[in-house]
């Protein structure tokens, strides 16, 4: 029976919708499969920021700054985590003893925005930064008491102390140690910024502390001390800069 004109049209639309509804069910399923695909890169790239800072945890600055530099140029890091990036490399390169290229991915850092907590750790590290390298003295103390009074930790009072010993206030050097000593117990640390939250890395510090505790013995002329809390820096599960600057203090006082 031959088909009129009104059903042939008909027909035609009907496998033009078809044609309509397979095209929108494609176009959904590439758009679920594009969203899945951005989510997981994404949840990739924020575990391997996890892990650049794990293997800077082990003392494994190397892999962790080349870690570090391959997430930087991937294009996929949010504002946060390129600050956090930027932070730790910084931090593998201060416990590397590249002071100078510490300080300049410090410099690479946008603050604008970024939390009070990782302003804070900046402001530690290009202190601790300059002290090391003993030159600009006044802003090296301005940086370690914008650190220490942000986040009232005790983590900085030591550094601070050598640092107010180098420009000549020793009284006040012995008083930030005794603090530092009176608070042992219910010290707070401030060594890694993880963007919204803080972690310790206790091993870590214990050699910044005696260190920097061999320096307050030295000075006072009590080798027997010195020479313990140098020991003790010598001691740490990882190398870095604090460690071999002991080892070349007890060479001399031994």
């Amino acid at each position: 029976m031959q088909k009129t004109t009104e059903e042939t049209m008909l027909e035609n639309f009907s496998t033009l919708g078809n044609l309509v509804t397979v095209v929108l069910l494609l176009t959904g399923c590439v758009a679920l499969v594009f969203l899945l695909w951005r989510t997981l890169r994404r949840a990739t790239t924020e575990f391997r920021v996890y892990r650049s800072i794990w293997l800077l945890f082990k003392g494994q600055y190397d892999p962790a700054i080349q870690l570090i530099d391959e997430l930087l140029r991937g294009g996929l890091l949010t504002k946060t985590s390129t600050r956090v990036c930027l932070y730790n490399k910084a931090n593998s390169q201060h416990r590397q003893g590249r002071i100078k290229d510490s300080i300049a991915t410090l410099a690479e850092i946008d603050q604008a925005g970024a939390n009070t907590a990782l302003r804070a750790a900046i402001s530690g590290l290009q202190g601790a930064n300059l002290l090391l390298q003993e030159l600009e003295l006044p802003s090296a103390r301005q940086c370690l008491e914008g650190y220490h009074s942000r986040t009232k930790f005790s983590s900085g009072l030591l550094s601070l102390a050598h640092c107010e010993f180098l420009l000549g206030n020793r009284s006040r050097a012995d008083a930030l140690v005794n603090s530092f000593l009176q608070e042992a117990n219910r010290r707070k640390r401030l060594v890694f910024s993880l963007g919204t939250f803080l972690v310790s890395d206790k091993a870590f510090e214990r050699c910044h502390d005696n260190f920097f505790l061999g320096h307050h013995y030295l000075r006072n002329a009590e080798s027997k001390q010195a020479i313990h809390h140098f020991t003790e820096a010598t001691a740490a599960p990882t190398s870095n800069v604090y460690a071999e600057r002991a080892k070349q203090l007890l060479a001399t006082i031994a």
